[in-house]
């Protein structure tokens, strides 16, 4: 008997979600947004495959207590009555670097700091957020858990449209919530930190990589240095600008706009205004991959090398410009058919 053809079932889209229910949670919109958007689909899969042929980042060394030295330093300042003692902060708490212009942690404590958030920064390049939040509370640092935790959509199974797979029906957690209610809050701080020029530059690089934005691709590029770094910076900005500009447009959503975008209700838009906008932005993705074909390398091969020329070209659906273009080289001798490239 001939296999029955069946019509795949028709997903609903972010607009018809919030119209149905507009508490529905951020990560639900954010899934009918990918589903609705080929192309953003494509690019979440080149990210994921950027996280996982990732370099492993380097960890830490073990630390037994926070600022350990600094503490010392200024517990015995206390007690002998000294002030403005090395030249330390004053406070312990987490903002006394940025607060206390021309002060700072003791050596050790400085240097282990660097080191930390240089590894934090190579597990979020790695997409491995849990072992990023592990390591801030092995590292007695469990405000910088929290604020890595802010960049997970909230998600609440409860009062979504989700249909929950056989693993969540086994461990029926449908009534736990989880992510960041206030993202959009997070992200704003997460720039805004960014941006902030008295912090060091390896701080602000992970709150940049964290929460990518345009404002803040500067920043983020600062630690890029190979051409899948710089491929992963500009397609992380793209994905989280994209998701972000359509809640944007959606409103009538709580978790986004809060009660007065709930009694605004969604905002409609046609079928012809909507293809034109992701028209636009699909050009606009091209051209911005497509300008890294130049992009500067400082390690690793460049853009012009045979696997990124080829990565590159796959992912902007131009292969039978890429065959015509090795095919033209083979014949001219520019690539020797024993080369491995």
């Amino acid at each position: 008997m001939p296999a029955r053809k069946t019509e795949p079932l028709a997903l609903p889209s972010a607009r018809d979600l919030l119209r149905e229910n507009p508490y529905t949670p951020t990560s639900t919109l954010a899934q009918a947004i990918m589903n609705a958007s080929p192309l953003l689909s494509e690019l979440v899969v080149v990210r994921e495959w950027l996280h996982e042929t990732a370099p492993l980042p380097q960890h830490p060394e073990a630390t037994t207590g926070y600022w350990k030295f600094t503490k010392h330093s200024v517990m015995q300042s206390l007690r002998m009555g000294a002030v403005n003692r090395d030249g330390l902060v004053k406070k312990m708490d987490p903002d006394a670097v940025s607060r206390d212009e021309g002060r700072g942690l003791a050596s050790d404590d400085a240097n282990y700091e660097k080191s930390l958030v240089q590894s934090l920064y190579g597990y979020v390049r790695a997409g491995r957020l849990e072992e990023a939040i592990d390591l801030c509370r092995k590292a007695h640092q469990p405000w910088r858990a929290a604020s890595i935790r802010g960049s997970r959509l909230f998600q609440w199974r409860v009062i979504s449209a989700e249909i929950p797979d056989d693993d969540v029906r086994d461990g029926d957690d449908s009534d736990v919530w989880s992510g960041n209610k206030q993202r959009k809050l997070w992200k704003t701080s997460c720039i805004r930190a960014a941006l902030t020029a008295n912090l060091p530059d390896h701080e602000r690089i992970l709150y940049a990589a964290l929460a990518p934005s345009p404002q803040t691709s500067a920043v983020l590029k600062m630690a890029c240095r190979t051409w899948e770094d710089h491929l992963w910076a500009q397609i992380s900005i793209m994905c989280e600008e994209k998701e972000s500009m359509e809640m944007a447009k959606l409103g009538g959503g709580f978790w986004e706009g809060g009660l007065a975008a709930v009694e605004e209700g969604v905002r409609e838009i046609t079928q012809e205004e909507e293809d034109e906008e992701e028209e636009a932005w699909e050009r606009e993705v091209v051209e911005t991959l497509d300008s890294l074909k130049a992009i500067p390398i400082t390690e690793g091969p460049g853009a012009d090398h045979a696997f990124h020329f080829s990565q590159l070209h796959i992912i902007l659906n131009q292969t039978d410009g890429l065959l015509e273009t090795f095919a033209a080289r083979l014949r001219d001798g520019t690539f020797l058919s024993s080369s491995h490239e």
